[in-house]
């Protein structure tokens, strides 16, 4: 609520925009249609692999697979109190995300592009021998079918997020943890998610020539993803035309753009940090995960790779500060 008053007044301030966040509640059914039954399927579907694995690799079970998925189910999501706790979440969260992605698209007229991304686009430079990292990464991922590969795993972070965000608040018995997740997760989008993307605007790679000028090689970057998009169809060529087209005015149902930091990379970081509080494999894929959620950053023109390293770091440190004032 305190993040939603203060976007409002923000907004207001700055050009007499009436942001209207709550105005978000008319389409909730939309949202409970098109984001939360999706994500709970995901959460099911993932809590029965994890009852029938658990049942396999435990002692002999003569139930069979619909009894024992029940049974777990009944003993995981029987009770109404993860009910509740994600009506409120969904509830709370609606007006949230709507009031951020009012404030997000807002973003250079606080604080215009063009400066930071030149900084860290050299900085970039200096911390990789001379190279941009998009150039080490094509030259590893040099083929079209490796860029498409990347591509859908990059996307895949809407799902892996939300879809343990669900989880957590359904699945997990663990209050403090649960709180600490949770805490964690709507802290990033004001910290790093607003905060910090005010402080440090930039559009990035994608983008830079657009905001900032002509510069050869994020030109061959670009250049080099159209063509692969020509024979295989980018989710990023999409949605970065979606987003210049909403930044430039010719549509209004785009969220803004932000680069540094990355919530894409620090909400997987985070949820990397709640993976290896569980067990020590899942962490590990976690991680892995994040390694190429951060490759796809680089080398699909999103963000510089210091954006990248800046949002790990944020990460760890909002999971610091939750467990130091959640007990």
């Amino acid at each position: 609520m305190v993040y939603i008053c203060a976007v409002e007044i923000a907004l207001w301030l700055n050009n007499g925009e009436i942001a209207n966040s709550f105005g978000s509640y008319l389409y909730f059914p939309s949202t409970i249609i098109h984001r939360v039954i999706p994500n709970i399927l995901l959460v099911l579907t993932g809590a029965a692999i994890w009852i029938l694995w658990k049942n396999a690799s435990g002692p002999e079970n003569d139930q069979s697979l619909t009894k024992q998925l029940l049974v777990g189910g009944r003993d995981s999501l029987g009770k109404p109190a993860p009910w509740i706790r994600l009506f409120i979440m969904v509830v709370i969260y609606q007006p949230f995300l709507n009031a951020f992605s009012l404030f997000k698209g807002r973003i250079p007229a606080f604080q215009p592009f063009a400066y930071w991304d030149k900084a860290f686009m050299e900085m970039d430079r200096w911390l990789h021998f001379g190279f941009d990292p998009w150039q080490i990464s094509w030259s590893i991922f040099s083929s079209p079918w490796m860029t498409l590969v990347i591509d859908i795993f990059y996307i895949s972070w809407f799902y892996v997020i939300y879809g343990t965000l669900f989880a957590v608040i359904l699945l997990d018995n663990n209050a403090v943890r649960r709180t600490r997740f949770i805490f964690s997760h709507i802290f990033m989008w004001v910290l790093l998610g607003s905060i910090a993307a005010v402080g440090f605007s930039s559009a990035g790679p994608c983008f830079y020539e657009a905001t900032v000028g002509p510069l050869a090689s994020f030109a061959d970057l670009m250049a080099r993803l159209n063509t692969v998009h020509d024979s295989y169809p980018l989710f990023a060529i999409d949605l970065q035309t979606m987003l210049w087209d909403g930044y430039s005015g010719a549509r209004s149902d785009a969220e803004g753009i932000a680069a540094m930091p990355s919530l894409h990379i620090a909400q997987v970081a985070l949820v990397a940090l709640l993976a290896q509080t569980i067990s020590k494999r899942l962490g590990i894929a976690a991680w892995i995960y994040v390694f190429i959620i951060f490759i796809g950053s680089v080398h699909l023109g999103w963000h510089y790779a210091v954006d990248g390293y800046v949002s790990i770091i944020g990460a760890m440190a909002i999971w610091w500060f939750a467990k130091k004032i959640i007990k």
